[in-house]
């Protein structure tokens, strides 16, 4: 008999600041250092593999264990034995067998041969196939803590199909894990070709390191945990991969969950989480109208424009009358933000749209105004400027945007008057508050104002003129003019 083997690289340890051009190639049997060794003295192991198991950010083990002797009362069959799990407790403490504790198939003995891992229920944890010697296939399903995971599969084009050994190193705060595609094999057993990280607590990983075989070196960017993406050489954006149950009721309930998730964690600013869980829900139940919308939301507060865009017109494109999209897409078309998609033209022309579904909305009104403006057509937008005051005479983005076509045609005494409607008379800065208040807790601060959202420089003119940040009139709108150099055609 003879004990498991665990080879630790020295590599590093061995190479000297006085020699940096030597690299010794020596290993160090840790077995029992880790607690591998003699506790298998007895078992012959077959199958094995390095997963993290419980997704806490340690690599566990599973080894598959089967005699070649024979039995001494029955010379016709082979000494069954127990198969192992080991749990990795770390560095300091080691590995320690938990078979008997995690399900009873490890509490009886077998002729163990083969044995995979792989999530083949899309649980977000490794399960494992395992095959012996005169019996059927067992499958094992995994049911671990709720810490968080990440799973990617790659798709080599100047590399090899499957990207068979690409490093993948996975960063998330101070945390480092790395993994080679393809670099554990198996007796007689393929493991899924997907990588599978433990991310513990981490619920955004912060970037995905890629070194290809063909040399390429990528990096991906914000991944939301809990996901599994595909990665393509080459490619810049990662691909969202989700299994969709077959029958209807159960994909029904797991888009519910998923959409109220990423819900959740949109309200709570959790952004990356909440854009990636859209994703999911959108691609269990396509034609789900307002998952497109908040997806659309949470890329545009992320900075991605393409995918706002992509998700807006997505939208517009399955529901033609979604008059909240068609504003939507106006808005980031007057954009002014680097990056974004600038296109006055096409940003009125998104605008008309919204006010022919909703015509009786003044927003939409001055929506088309503020575009106008824009292009250089005064006259229609003052005309629907006067038509939103006819509804509401103390619209303040009316009153506002008044003001400033007098300014610029130099009538000072009209801007005047209309900028003094739209702050309501407010002249000098208002104090915002010291820090931040409790809810419900108004004593000794300023005004509360809403988070701003990305691209809302224009409407954060009379925004800030209301509540005196701007300062006074000459310099609120020339501020205003500065924004409002936007090309008519495209950035």
């Amino acid at each position: 008999a003879q004990e498991n083997a665990l080879y630790s690289s020295l590599l590093n340890q061995l190479s000297t600041p006085e020699e940096p051009g030597l690299r010794r190639m020596q290993f160090r049997d840790d077995a029992d250092r880790f607690g591998l060794g003699q506790i298998a003295l007895s078992l012959v192991g077959f199958a094995t593999s390095f997963g993290d198991l419980d997704n806490d950010g340690r690599l566990d083990l599973f080894v598959v264990n089967g005699s070649t002797l024979q039995m001494d009362d029955r010379p016709e069959l082979l000494v069954p034995q127990a198969d192992q799990i080991f749990w990795n407790g770390g560095r300091q403490r080691g590995f320690f067998e938990i078979g008997p504790v995690v399900g009873s198939y490890f509490r009886q003995e077998l002729v163990g041969r083969g044995g995979a891992l792989a999530d083949y229920d899309r649980d977000g944890d490794l399960d494992l196939a395992i095959v012996s010697h005169g019996e059927g296939a067992v499958l094992l399903r995994n049911d671990p803590p709720l810490n968080h995971w990440l799973q990617l599969e790659l798709e080599g084009t100047a590399s090899n199909r499957y990207g068979m050994g690409a490093m993948v190193t996975v960063f998330a705060d101070t945390v480092r894990w790395r993994q080679f595609t393809g670099a554990q094999s198996s007796y007689l057993s393929q493991h899924e070709p997907a990588l599978h990280f433990g991310l513990r607590d981490h619920r955004v990983v912060d970037s995905v390191v890629v070194r290809w075989p063909s040399g390429a070196r990528e990096q991906w960017s914000e991944l939301a945990a809990d996901h599994r993406f595909l990665l393509v050489e080459g490619d810049p954006a990662f691909r969202f991969l989700t299994a969709i149950p077959s029958d209807s009721r159960a994909r029904t309930a797991a888009f519910w969950t998923t959409y109220r998730g990423a819900t959740q964690a949109r309200l709570a600013g959790d952004l990356v989480y909440a854009k990636a869980g859209y994703e999911a829900a959108l691609a269990l139940h396509p034609d789900h109208e307002d998952g497109y919308y908040y997806l659309g939301q949470a890329s545009l507060d992320l900075g991605d424009f393409a995918g706002a865009e992509r998700a807006w017109r997505t939208l517009v494109e399955r529901a033609p009358s979604n008059g909240r999209a068609h504003a939507e897409l106006g808005r980031l078309y007057l954009c002014t933000e680097p990056g974004a998609p600038t296109d006055a033209r096409r940003a009125w022309e998104e605008f008309n749209a919204a006010h022919t579904i909703y015509p009786e909305q003044i927003g939409s009104l001055v929506d088309l105004a503020l575009a106008e403006i824009v292009l250089g057509d005064r006259i229609q937008a003052r005309e629907r400027l006067a038509e939103v005051l006819n509804t509401d005479r103390a619209n303040v983005p009316a009153l506002y945007l008044l003001g400033y076509l007098a300014f610029v045609e130099e009538d000072d005494d009209e801007a005047r008057r209309l900028f003094a409607l739209a702050t309501g008379g407010v002249s000098t800065p208002v104090p915002g508050p010291a820090e931040a208040s409790a809810e419900g807790d108004t004593r000794g601060s300023g005004p509360m104002t809403a988070t701003r959202r990305r691209c809302g420089s224009l409407r954060e003119a009379w925004e800030d003129a209301a509540s005196g940040r701007s300062g006074g009139m000459a310099q609120s709108y020339a501020a205003f003019s500065e924004r409002l150099q936007i090309p008519e055609g495209g950035s």
